[in-house]
């Protein structure tokens, strides 16, 4: 029996959707929060909750998942009469891309450890 993680039937995106979720522990919610700042550049939470058709709470808690994964920065700004807003910034793909690549070889090496101590012989 073949068990396929990624059917062929999906789109390169999609695949790359399915990467984040699984390597990073992402919901779409957060994958779609990344690729927003991605298109669209730097924002605040207010407008990426707009974008995304959720409150400005729930942008906030996708946007610290990212910080947290680092895919995102936040940049406080302070407003003349007092006060301050935060800006979130994605991490360029490229160099998101480079971390999935060190996480899943790292995975991988560690597997290859765990099977040769594979107890079952």
């Amino acid at each position: 029996m073949k068990v396929e993680k990624f059917p062929n039937s999906k789109s390169s995106q999609n695949k790359c959707d399915d990467i984040l979720q699984c390597v990073l522990s992402l919901n779409p919610m957060e994958v779609a929060s990344y690729k927003l700042l991605v298109k669209k550049g730097p924002m605040k939470a207010e407008e990426l909750g707009a974008l995304l058709g959720k409150d400005r709470s729930t942008a906030y808690r996708c946007l610290k998942r990212l910080i947290l994964c680092g895919l995102c920065t936040k940049e406080p700004h302070h407003m003349e009469r007092g006060g301050h807003y935060h800006v979130y910034t994605a991490v360029a793909p490229l160099t998101v891309k480079a971390k999935l690549k060190d996480y899943t070889d790292n995975w991988y090496q560690n597997m290859c450890e765990a099977i040769e101590g594979f107890p079952y012989d």
